[in-house]
């Protein structure tokens, strides 16, 4: 039977949370691959890169000055889906990566090599890269090089799953012990393997418990009331998904569901109710006993990385100067709105091309700082203009560009929404203390039956914008 694409991430995924390293503090043994694979390459920048769901996180880097970074638009992403080593001399030239954050800047990367690291099944968990700010032609050699570090690099990942795996069978059979447990002082054996539990409990900074099939926590570690500043008393009295987040519910019964069934959980994650009245995300390892009726499982607090994570990814997917969507993260919207309108029957969706007329001569005139004071105030205007749930972005420059969906009526959406940016744009912007006039030239391109690719519908609006400038131009 065919695997899907999302049951090899799934898989993937769930390899890369079984070794343990997430999250956790550097090591010199893995700083030492990566400070080897930068003096080869003789590059300002070096990373060994986790592939996790929605990030990047390093174990070891050089030169990055961040822990993690945001899995969009990453040349790691890239890396992990081929396998050999993803090599890019000149980002600018490569269509899959021109418009990424970490390329479309001035300072943005020009060239990466990276290798994947696979584990024993053949699940990419990551990568071993060097990356530099301009362009390079590495050699033969060079790349040899880097499989081979990655391979090492590999080696003692996989080391350290096995040693994790051991030591969770180790606690899961210490554990399994307190089921069916004689009475006090009957039996030598079970009263140590009591006392070894306690001690398991009462000195992981994790948050271990054991719960039964019937939803209630039997046994937690002391981390629990740090973490949720209830007593353990307290979080024993009620079923547990009491303190689950509402939104989480449903997923938190679904992952129970295959903990009964069989399987394990390495990667879920869900937020908890502390006793304060705010939430705390956790991160799962459970797996559970069907005979026994018991879940056994790990915790861990992840809500400051969570909270980083977010921050990133904002920072990602957003222009700095206006804070609406940036290019990519546009066009990444635009698919997806494009996609929920054909399977609509009569799904169609408008995008409105701006650029702004006489931005050029604010600039010369009044000076750049001027000119984004002006971008920030005409990226307001067009929110206020819009209708809730339209996309809008930068595009680029002096460049914005919008989404329209549910048009209803096509042609008397698309007009009222045209029309109240051109009023909105009559009014005169500040710019370092001068009243100055910009308004707006707008293209607009509909998706129909001809079933336009996303990119192409920009490319119609973007005609029709420049045709409109055009006419104004003659007008005048």
């Amino acid at each position: 039977m065919a695997v899907s694409v999302a049951q090899e991430e799934a898989a993937r995924l769930r390899a890369v949370d079984s070794c343990g390293l997430l999250d956790t503090p550097p090591e010199q043994e893995f700083e030492d691959l990566v400070k080897l694979a930068v003096i080869i390459f003789n590059t300002p920048l070096g990373a060994l890169s986790f592939v996790d769901r929605d990030r990047l996180w390093f174990k070891a880097a050089v030169g990055l000055g961040v822990p993690e970074m945001p899995r969009q638009g990453s040349f790691c992403t890239q890396a992990i889906l081929q396998p050999d080593p993803l090599v890019v001399p000149d980002a600018l030239l490569d269509s899959r990566f021109r418009h990424s954050p970490l390329v479309d800047t001035p300072q943005g990367l020009r060239f990466y090599a990276g290798a994947p690291l696979l584990d024993h099944a053949g699940h990419r968990l990551g990568t071993l890269c060097v990356a530099d700010y301009v362009p390079r032609q590495p050699s033969e050699e060079q790349v040899e090089a880097l499989v081979l570090l990655a391979r090492q690099a590999a080696t003692r990942v996989e080391w350290r799953r096995a040693h994790r795996s051991r030591l969770a069978e180790a606690a899961l059979r210490s554990s399994a012990t307190r089921v069916d447990l004689p009475a006090a002082g009957s039996d030598d054996g079970a009263d140590a393997r009591e006392h070894t539990l306690r001690q398991f409990f009462a000195l992981s900074l994790d948050l271990l418990c054991i719960a039964s099939f019937d939803g209630y926590f039997l046994e937690l570690s002391r981390g629990w009331a740090r973490t949720l500043g209830y007593t353990l008393e307290e979080l024993k009295a009620k079923p547990f998904l009491e303190f689950v987040h509402p939104e989480d519910r449903e997923a938190t019964l679904a992952e129970n569901e295959h903990l009964v069934s069989g399987g394990n959980t390495f990667t879920f994650e869900n937020r908890y109710r502390c006793r304060d009245g705010g939430w705390r995300w956790l991160h799962w390892s459970a797996t559970a006993s069907p005979e026994n009726r018991l879940f056994y499982a790990v915790a861990r607090d992840v809500t400051e990385r969570k909270s980083r994570q977010n921050e990133l990814e904002h920072r990602a997917q957003h222009d700095p100067l206006t804070g609406l969507l940036n290019r990519v993260a546009f066009e990444e919207r635009l698919d997806r709105v494009l996609e929920r309108a054909r399977r609509e029957p009569d799904g169609r969706i408008a995008v409105l091309y701006l650029d702004l007329d006489g931005f050029k001569e604010i600039n010369d005139r009044f000076g750049h700082f001027a000119g984004d004071e002006v971008l920030a105030a005409a990226a307001q205007r067009l929110e206020h203009a819009l209708r809730p749930g339209d996309l809008v972005g930068r595009y680029g420059g002096d460049e914005f560009v919008v989404a329209l969906g549910e048009l209803g009526s096509a042609k008397d959406a698309i007009r009222a929404v045209a029309d109240r940016i051109r009023r909105a744009f009559r009014t005169p912007f500040v710019a370092s203390g001068h009243s100055v006039r910009c308004r707006a030239s707008i293209g607009i391109a509909t998706s129909g039956r001809d079933d336009l690719p996303s990119g192409a519908l920009l490319r119609k609006a973007d005609a029709a914008m420049y045709r409109s400038k055009s006419a104004a131009r003659r007008r005048h």
